[in-house]
């Protein structure tokens, strides 16, 4: 009678413990779902537009550093430099939690803009001709230089936050962001003291393309630009379509007419 006690004592302890491992694993919220109307909530896990804001960034912020390592032995204004090293602070600090965030997103750092020229990035040229002046030349280039990039910065971040899932990038562009206003206010302020040099006309370079590795989206290439397309649909090399703006491989400009993912151009007749 004891031996018999003591085994249905043990079993009932058994399950007792497997109905909490039970609950813990498949309990469901009831609350009944997320009410009609109600955003989704974010998550961690990392969708395409999240991956390319970062890969964009990234190349971006180093650029934007490296012009304002060149203030402390080019600037004449003491004012342009300090306003130069706390940018590139900032920007230190931004790298940091981008590479961060896309190490988290398990994506590899492939730099799929390594060597291009894009909208708000601070280009080869620029950092050239930084690095061969001295005095309000260069505070003109300098502040020229970030407050495109800022600017830029400010409308691929509103892109990230409208179309990102993930929470790490959709709260570091945020963050990002925020900081823009005041930022710009101080780089007006800075251009009206040193203003435009006359130069020559020049002829504008036209735009780089940006090649993208062909992925599941179908894409091999489309114009690298200012921001993500948000366009109804884009036709992929298969019979997917992707909707509601998403990024797939790069972004891409408002006015970009993108057909089966691939900017197409007419061969000569």
């Amino acid at each position: 009678m004891q031996l018999r006690r003591h085994v249905l004592t043990l079993w009932s302890v058994c399950a007792a413990a497997l109905a909490l491992l039970v609950v813990g694993c498949t309990a469901q919220p009831t609350t009944g779902g997320t009410p009609p109307g109600a955003a989704a909530p974010r998550t961690s896990a990392f969708n395409a537009t999240d991956t390319a804001w970062i890969l964009l960034m990234i190349p971006m912020a180093e650029r934007a550093r490296q012009l304002t390592d060149l203030a402390p032995s080019r600037s004449a204004d003491p004012a342009v430099a300090m306003l130069a090293a706390k940018t590139g602070s900032t920007l230190r600090e931004d790298l940091r939690r981008l590479r961060a965030a896309l190490e988290l997103s398990g994506v590899p750092d492939t730099r799929p803009h390594e060597g291009h020229d894009m909208p708000g990035m601070v280009s080869l040229d620029t950092l050239d001709k930084a690095a061969a002046t001295k005095g309000p030349p260069f505070d003109r280039i300098l502040t020229d230089a970030l407050r495109a990039h800022v600017t830029q910065s400010r409308t691929l971040c509103a892109g990230e936050r409208n179309q990102g899932r993930a929470e790490e990038a959709t709260g570091l562009a945020e963050a990002i962001a925020k900081s823009t206003s005041q930022q710009i206010a101080g780089l007006d302020r800075l251009r009206v003291a040193h203003p435009a040099t006359p130069v020559g006309k020049t002829t504008a370079k036209p735009p780089r393309q940006c090649p993208v590795p062909r992925g599941r989206n179908g894409l091999s290439t489309v114009e690298c630009a200012a921001v993500m397309s948000p366009v109804a649909s884009v036709r992929s090399a298969g019979s997917r379509a992707v909707r509601g703006g998403a990024a797939v491989g790069c972004w891409t400009p408002l006015s970009a007419r993108v057909v089966g993912g691939v900017r197409r151009r007419r061969r000569p007749g």
